[in-house]
């Protein structure tokens, strides 16, 4: 079990450091974090996307795995907290900063979806405004 705390001590402080949660994803927090660790503590990415996305059986009982993916999810979860919070509070000289870095991170609250159809083209799609009636 000390190797298990070992690993998720690395894993959350990568995850939970401001900087790599504002710009790196998950994969990308996966091998930093992973590069931290001794070799024979590594992680293999690939056996924890299969058990990620593994849709055709049920999960496999590691630990490890789960406890990663929480540790992951929560730090979303708070960062997205953050930024609402920041937005809220922020002047209205700096509101857009907040916006930008929200829109950009999570796609659920982008307000157009850009869809590449091929040969250089584009379809933009734009959420409607919430405020306007539907007829």
């Amino acid at each position: 079990m000390d190797d298990h705390n070992e690993v998720l001590g690395v894993f959350s402080d990568v995850v939970n450091d401001d900087v790599n949660s504002i710009i790196l994803d998950f994969e990308e927090i996966f091998l930093l974090a992973n590069n931290k660790l001794p070799k024979e503590k590594k992680v293999d990415i690939n056996d924890f996307l299969k058990w990620l996305n593994d849709a055709t059986s049920p999960k496999i009982d590691n630990p490890l795995y789960d406890n990663i993916l929480q540790l992951y999810n929560l730090a979303r979860i708070e960062q997205k907290q953050a930024y609402i919070k920041f937005l809220t509070l922020a002047s209205s000289k700096n509101w857009q900063k907040y916006a930008w870095l929200l829109e950009r991170k999570y796609s659920d609250l982008n307000l157009q979806h850009k869809i590449d159809i091929g040969d250089g083209k584009k379809i933009i799609i734009e959420r409607p405004n919430q405020d306007e009636k539907k007829d």
